[in-house]
């Protein structure tokens, strides 16, 4: 019976834990031809809290992306790019820099940061092991490159069990409501 009660008090924490743990907006640009974005370059995520922090939630958007179908611009082929046409990686481009990346083929760039990355802890609290999730927060955008508009903007927070897997679904979530808010798009046309 006790092992009954241990197990059903486990199962609820993580239930409870799990589900109530993310927040999203996304806003779609209403009328816009989403099937002219084929190719899509991703810039390195600003908001570095953490080393190299900022790089690895843009390289995971680039897996989520490419699963969504898209063509992702590979990171060197994305520095060459930005050093051929003296753009800066930050994501602060103005609309005519931003235009010049139509020239290599890129149809839209997607640029972010990240509001919130606070890792994972195990604490002890009066002599007993206390986890504390791994909190994470993402802004990103999508811009078109030949007219340097926006096309969507999407943030979202999650608590998880590692910054890894936090980040991992955060970005996953925002690429697939994106994926679904284009086709919904699509039938209303």
């Amino acid at each position: 019976m006790r092992i009954n009660k241990l197990s059903l008090l486990f199962a609820l924490a993580f239930a409870v834990f799990f589900s109530s743990c993310a927040t999203q907006t996304l806003v779609l640009k209403q009328g816009y031809d989403f099937s002219k974005v084929k190719r899509v370059a991703v810039l390195p995520f600003s908001g570095d809290i953490y080393s190299n922090s900022g790089q690895m939630v843009s390289e995971i958007f680039m897996k989520h992306l490419l699963g969504a179908g898209y063509n992702v611009v590979e990171r060197n082929e994305l520095d060459a790019i930005m050093k051929e046409y003296n753009l800066s990686k930050s994501g602060l481009m103005n609309p005519e820099q931003i235009k010049q990346l139509k020239l290599s083929g890129v149809d839209a760039l997607v640029a972010g940061s990240i509001t919130k990355d606070t890792p994972e802890m195990n604490l002890f609290e009066n002599g007993y092991p206390r986890f504390v999730a791994a909190q994470a927060g993402i802004t990103c955008r999508m811009i078109d490159v030949e007219t340097g508009e926006l096309l969507w903007a999407g943030s979202d927070t999650y608590d998880g069990m590692t910054q890894q897997t936090a980040f991992d679904y955060l970005a996953e979530s925002i690429v697939r409501q994106l994926v679904r808010d284009i086709r919904n798009a699509k039938k209303i046309e």
